[in-house]
């Protein structure tokens, strides 16, 4: 009987392990579409390299700016309502930013876009170790 538990925990552990790094390799692909979006829309309205180069430190910023803050956040607020909150308002500003023409206005956006990634970002990183636990770490973090 005890080896039947251990058999359905190490399934529940490799099937959270799967949908985490699954949900994850989403919200990266979505992220990295959208700046390429961004890029392409940019250069479309005659953005040289320079308003490239300046939408691109603007949706990285908040990530090297916030880890800090956000390492606190994360360690004491709840993972789950993180990255529903946050993702949900990635989402939302999405849609804002589709629809917005204005150059400073778009730079907002993509630096509130920045914010919510450098939140999902260590929120996932948190979530790891509680999912796959301490024997599966290096797997999880591999994979």
């Amino acid at each position: 009987m005890l080896e039947l538990f251990r058999n359905a925990t190490k399934s529940w552990v490799v099937r959270a392990l799967l949908l985490v790094i699954g949900a994850r390799a989403v919200s990266l692909l979505g992220d990295e579409l959208a700046a390429l979006a961004l890029v392409l829309r940019l250069q479309g309205n005659g953005g040289g390299p320079g308003a490239v180069a300046v939408l691109l430190i603007a949706a990285l910023l908040p990530i090297v700016l916030l880890a800090p803050l956000v390492g606190r956040l994360v360690d004491r607020a709840d993972s789950r309502h993180l990255l529903v909150t946050t993702s949900l308002l990635q989402a939302a500003l999405c849609v804002v930013l589709a629809l917005v023409t204005v150059p400073a206005a778009v730079l907002l956006l993509v630096m509130l876009l920045g914010v919510g990634q450098a939140v999902n970002g260590a929120t996932w990183q948190a979530l790891l170790p509680g999912v796959a636990g301490p024997d599966g770490l290096p797997r999880a973090v591999a994979l």
